[in-house]
């Protein structure tokens, strides 16, 4: 039996040059609207395949949390984590801590079907904002301050900043240490204080919700348990009864393989299409699935027939046509099995699909005694996107 799985991708570049003229002049600071801090949502959506993780995703940059351009109620202003040990939403320090440098948050990742975890790195720092600087022609002052740090720069004649801003992000080598495919979830909550003293219930609160649609192409695959990468050599299992009339007998024979469709995204795909094709055909009887004799021929006498059926969990069974492909959806809801694959370095989970292959009877008279071969191909083209 050989078995095969492919994935018919379609990928499309889109190059846009850009072209613009910088005269060499110095530019005031941008003006700045007054900003009042508040609570703040934001949803990230990030899709890309373990063989070519993203390049590191920007949460934001430079967001203004709070500026007044008539006081310095903002200059001081930090992030802090809810833990500093649990990373179910992010842990850091928990109050004011740290100086100029990049801070970095641990933050646990989830696999909606697998419900395997793994903790990520995510990055950040503040910077403040000065108006009327001589210091710094941008207005952004020229260090970067840990999130959880509420100092800041002066300039001149102890001239303090009017504005705080942070940048976050998640680096490129922390998203490719995602252990598998699937669809990852986390929550990252910070309380943004507005001074070091505030209390903790008077911070607004930051929150961001991440869905990392992660594919793994490489590794999708029909897993056969009992032979691991090694091609099958699978018995039919066939069985005489003797005739009390006559010579010979009735044979017939039934013998289950055990399958399992691993779809690069821990079984979160809303569609999988399974084609199953005998590669020795018989004319005239296109659709049906035969192994013939040793010795060649393919006569009534050098060949026996025999059926597939497949089996679903919770989506039913399926009597195969040799060479038609067969459509599944409702993936997500069906029966999972966690598994170790080849090459997939934490286990994974895939759809059960026992392989039933059974021969019909026929009388033992009828067809020549001897060794009978044949191959099986199985495809697997799973939709690789999530409900």
């Amino acid at each position: 039996m050989n078995l095969s799985s492919y994935l018919h991708r379609r990928i499309r570049q889109v190059c846009t040059l850009l072209c613009s003229a910088v005269a060499l002049v110095t530019l005031p600071a941008p003006a700045q609207n007054n900003v009042d801090p508040s609570d703040y949502y934001q949803r990230e959506e990030l899709s890309f395949d373990r063989a070519a993780p993203a390049s590191d995703h920007y949460l934001w940059t430079r967001k203004m949390h709070g500026y007044s351009d008539t006081n310095f109620n903002y200059r001081q202003m930090l992030f802090v984590c809810l833990s500093s040990s649990d990373p179910k939403n992010g842990a850091c320090p928990t109050s004011n801590s740290g100086n100029a440098g990049i801070s970095s948050i641990s933050l646990r990742f989830t696999e909606r079907r697998s419900r395997l975890s793994q903790v990520l790195v995510v990055r950040g720092y503040m910077e403040r904002y000065f108006t009327n600087s001589g210091c710094f022609t941008t207005g952004w002052g020229t260090r970067q301050h840990h999130l959880t740090s509420n100092n800041h720069q002066v300039c001149g004649d102890q001239i303090s900043p009017r504005g705080s801003a942070s940048t976050i992000w998640i680096p490129q080598s922390e998203l490719a240490r995602l252990p598998s495919g699937g669809v990852w979830t986390a929550q990252l909550r910070l309380k943004l204080k507005t001074y070091a003293s505030q209390p903790i219930g008077a911070a607004n609160t930051y929150t961001v919700d991440f869905k990392l649609d992660v594919t793994d192409h490489n590794n999708m695959q029909i897993y056969l348990p009992a032979y691991g990468v090694s091609t099958p050599l699978v018995d039919l299992n066939l069985r005489t009864r003797p005739l009390s009339n006559g010579p010979g007998g009735i044979v017939s024979g039934q013998t289950v393989v055990d399958a399992c469709l691993y779809d690069g995204y821990n079984a979160n795909s809303q569609r999988y299409e399974i084609r199953v094709t005998g590669t020795n055909p018989v004319p005239g009887m296109d659709g049906r699935f035969f192994v013939h004799h040793a010795s060649g021929g393919i006569g009534e006498r050098n060949r026996i027939e025999y059926k597939v059926r497949t089996r679903t969990a919770n989506l039913g069974e399926t009597q195969h046509v040799s060479g038609q492909p067969v459509s599944f959806t409702g993936i997500n809801n069906a029966d999972i099995r966690a598994v170790r694959l080849p090459n997939v370095p934490f286990p994974v989970v895939c759809t059960p699909w026992p392989i039933t292959l059974q021969t019909p009877a026929f009388n033992q008279i009828d067809k020549n005694t001897g060794q009978y071969r044949g191959e099986l191909k199985l495809e697997f083209t799973p939709s690789t996107s999530s409900p």
